[in-house]
């Protein structure tokens, strides 16, 4: 199993939701593997902005 850490929150105020499990099927002689099946954790709430201060 690879974990990977990231050195920022992934899904802060964007509404994703993070992954738990991911499982790869590596296969010789193919370009690519493929994911085969996932866990992902609860759906956090979208963080919305304001314009107010934006030039453009």
């Amino acid at each position: 199993m690879l974990e990977v850490e990231l050195p920022y929150p992934l899904n802060e105020g964007l509404g994703i939701a993070e992954p738990k499990s991911i499982t790869v099927r590596s296969v010789s002689g193919e370009d690519y593997d493929r994911i085969t099946g996932y866990q992902l954790g609860p759906i956090p709430e979208f963080a919305t902005t304001s314009d107010e201060g934006v030039p453009f």
